[in-house]
This record gives C-alpha cells, structure tokens and sequence, in this order.
C-alpha cells in the first residue's frame, strides 16, 4: 500500500474509532462506570451492605432515605449523575424502539 494509502486509511480509522467512542451508549456506558467507581471510592460498600443486612425488611424504604439524606453532597451527586444516565440510556432505547416500529428500520438515538 503506498504512503498515500495508508494515510487515508489511517483517518477511516481515527473516524471509526470517534464515531463509536462518541455512540450514545457509548457515552452512557462511560459515565455510569466513571460514576460507579466514584461512588464506590466515596463510600464503603461493605459497610452499608453490613448496615443493610440488619434492617427489617419492613424498614428498608425508611434506612434508604436516611443514608441518603444523611451523606456527603458527592454521594449525592453522583447517584444523581448515575440515576440520569440510566433514565436517558432507558429513554433513548425506547425512542430507538418505537422509531423502529414506525419506521420500519434502524434509527439512530441521541
């Protein structure tokens, strides 16, 4: 292949590569992991799984919003920065879903 041709392709490259990197669920996926792990860095899940394990079952509802209530602002935020993602991840596929059956054939979501 000449010089040429591997210059060209190396940028049919690089465009395959932005277009997947940049793919809704690309991005959705991105943020969830990058939330998650920073939940898990800001709060000991053993602990809460320990703490979860005593409360009746008919307290839990009462035990989730204390914690919740009770936490740092980051925990907070990032369960809210996860919770969104997943709703848009959710609605986005829906969307593709029902434009699919209108239309009869893929629909890209954003």
């Amino acid at each position: 292949m000449t010089r040429l041709g591997k210059k060209i392709m190396r940028r049919v490259y690089y465009a395959f590569v932005l277009r997947t990197l940049w793919h809704p669920l690309s991005v959705h996926l991105a943020v969830i992991s990058i939330g998650v792990f920073a939940l898990s860095r800001a709060v000991s899940i053993p602990d809460v799984w320990a703490n979860l394990m005593q409360v009746k079952v008919g307290e839990m509802m009462n035990f989730f919003v204390g914690a919740f209530l009770n936490t740092q602002f980051a925990v907070i935020l990032w369960v809210a920065v996860i919770a969104a993602a997943l709703i848009s991840l959710t609605v986005g596929m829906l969307r593709e879903q029902r434009l699919k059956h209108v239309l009869g054939r893929e629909a890209e979501w954003a």
